[in-house]
């Protein structure tokens, strides 16, 4: 931002443009209207730049995170239990027969009384 700022701007006001983009807006509104256009398009740009290359490398992290997590926990199954006296290997009970359990929403058997 410090070589595309105006000829025009004080050393002062420059300094405090390139510090954050308020300062640029407030140094800005006391340049006359041509310099402060020009002093705003550069703030503006500087901004958007820093904007995009913290979004890139943030996806380049997430994505990096991602693929990690694929590769470490591929071969990790869901659930602790290693089997139980039922044959059940999810975790999930199971009936003598070894079936599944019915699925939610789906009326399950009752044994007569």
């Amino acid at each position: 931002m410090a070589e595309a700022l105006p000829s025009g701007v004080p050393s002062e006001a420059a300094t405090v443009a390139r510090d954050t983009l308020g300062g640029a807006v407030g140094v800005a509104g006391q340049l006359p209207h041509q310099i402060g256009s020009a002093v705003l398009d550069v703030a503006r740009d500087a901004f958007v730049q820093g904007m995009q290359a913290a979004a890139t490398i943030s996806a380049i992290i997430a994505i990096t995170v991602a693929i990690i997590a694929v590769v470490v926990l591929r071969d990790i199954r869901s659930g602790s239990n290693d089997g139980d006296a039922t044959g059940a290997t999810d975790g999930r009970a199971t009936d003598s027969e070894g079936s599944r359990p019915p699925a939610l929403g789906t009326a399950a058997a009752v044994p007569e009384a």
